[in-house]
């Protein structure tokens, strides 16, 4: 941990201070010649998320090591220590805000529908799919007992209570309200070419990370028990319990295979800058 936490601080000091990153920042996100003042902005812009990346990165891995017991799981939660950075750099910009026209978007006008869309299919999901995982929860806690007694090995998630990826999802969706929030309704800049780019960055990334950190962190600490049944059992005995768990796991297989790969080829998509057409034509006036 120690290490890692090294090799993040000497990544940050790297891109601290390395000032074309502003500047390639501003021109994917649609300001094709920035001038200094412009890519100053950007370079503060960065700066915000890149200085709590450290104690992020370290936080969430620890927190997940001690809540899962798994250390390979720790670098799951890279996302969502991300994700975290971008809603407290969005705090932290509200005092610099105020020196800007507060230049309201629409939200759809910085993200697109089937972004939105798809994030909510990720949290419904992590819910639903966790309630009915807990239907066989005395069974594999029975399940667990016997594999402790034998040596075999046990589900990762075996010691993390239901309420872990029920307050992973609210952290998760908070953090996606706070970027979504702040990158509509307010101004990072007086400049409106940098403002624009750097709100619909906010916006795109903080979804796309959002909806990572959901299917591949918070879904798998909500849906265990019942893929550890069937996988244990692979004829269902007479038994109702295992029967069930057998069909639920059937019919939703299929479904969390293309989630998971679905959420695999948005995320690119989602945290990429829309089309140049769109961003630059597609622009809405807004109401201060």
């Amino acid at each position: 941990m120690l290490l890692a936490a090294l090799a993040v601080l000497a990544v940050v000091a790297v891109f601290w201070t390395d000032t074309q990153r502003g500047r390639k920042l501003l021109v994917k996100w649609g300001v094709p010649e920035p001038s200094e003042p412009q890519v100053k902005t950007a370079l503060h812009y960065r700066r915000l998320r890149w200085a709590c990346y450290p104690f992020l990165l370290a936080a969430t891995a620890l927190v997940t090591d001690w809540v899962v017991g798994d250390d390979d799981y720790s670098g799951l939660s890279i996302p969502v220590a991300l994700l975290l950075s971008a809603a407290i750099a969005e705090l932290l910009a509200l005092p610099t805000s105020r020196h800007a026209p507060p230049v309201r978007h629409p939200l759809f006008s910085l993200v697109p529908k089937w972004g939105v869309a798809f994030y909510s299919i990720t949290v419904l999901t992590t819910i639903v799919l966790g309630f009915v995982d807990l239907s066989v929860a005395q069974y594999a806690t029975s399940m667990l007992a016997d594999n402790i007694a034998t040596g075999e090995d046990s589900p990762f998630a075996q010691h993390v209570p239901f309420v872990v990826p029920l307050v992973a999802t609210a952290v998760v969706l908070l953090a996606v309200a706070v970027v979504l929030r702040m990158s509509a309704t307010r101004s990072f800049s007086a400049d409106s070419e940098v403002d624009r780019a750097l709100r619909v960055r906010s916006a795109r990334v903080a979804l796309a990370l959002g909806a990572v950190s959901q299917v591949f962190y918070a879904l798998p600490l909500a849906y265990w028990r019942i893929p550890a049944i069937a996988g244990k059992w692979g004829s269902p005995p007479n038994d109702s319990a295992v029967d069930w768990a057998h069909q639920v796991d059937g019919i939703a297989t299929l479904p969390l295979v293309v989630l998971v790969y679905g959420t695999l080829a948005c995320w690119p998509m989602l945290a990429s800058p829309p089309n140049r057409r769109g961003l630059f034509h597609k622009r809405t006036t807004g109401v201060s």
